[in-house]
C-alpha cells in the first residue's frame, strides 16, 4: 500500500492497487472510494485530511472507520468487503 498527499488539496490518498481507475463512489462528504476493473477497490481518497487529523480525539469515530484503519495498518484483503458496510453505514447518515 502506499499513500500520497496533496497539499494543495488537503487529501490524502491511499493506494491499494496500481493500474487504471475505471470507476469511483463518494463514500461520505470527506471519502471518495476509486475502483478498477472488476469493481475492486484500487484507492481511497479522503478530502480535509489535515482537518480530520485535528478532530481525532474530540469526537468519536464510526466503528466502521475503526475498523478501516486497523485494516490498513495490517493490509488485509478483506478491505472490499468492509467498504461495503462503510458504504452502507454512510447512505443510513
Amino acid at each position: 500500500m502506499q499513500t500520497k498527499y496533496f497539499p494543495e488539496n488537503d487529501a490524502l490518498t491511499l493506494i491499494l492497487r496500481k493500474g487504471p481507475l475505471v470507476d469511483s463512489e463518494d463514500v461520505s462528504d470527506r471519502v471518495i472510494v476509486h475502483y478498477a476493473k472488476g469493481h475492486q477497490l484500487a484507492e481511497i481518497e479522503i478530502l480535509d485530511f489535515t482537518q480530520l487529523l485535528s478532530s481525532l480525539g474530540k469526537e468519536p469515530l464510526p466503528k466502521s472507520w475503526k475498523k478501516a484503519i486497523g485494516m490498513f495498518a495490517h493490509k488485509k484483503k478483506s478491505l472490499d468487503a468492509h467498504m461495503k458496510k462503510v458504504r452502507a453505514e454512510w447512505s443510513r447518515s
